[in-house]
């Protein structure tokens, strides 16, 4: 299991997965995430889980 943003960077560079970081810092709601992700085109969600499937 990956324990450290480090890793999983590292696993999406491995296997070709491309993708863009944006940083920010904690927030404890949606209201406070809202705050910090203008401009960056998507979906927009609190929490970001990856689940591999085989």
């Amino acid at each position: 299991m990956l324990q450290t943003r480090e890793e999983l960077l590292n696993v999406l560079n491995q296997i070709g997965i491309e993708y863009t970081n944006h940083e920010h810092p904690a927030v404890y709601t949606v209201e406070e995430a809202d705050l910090h992700h203008e401009g960056i085109d998507g979906v927009h969600s609190k929490n970001l889980f990856f689940k591999r499937t085989r």
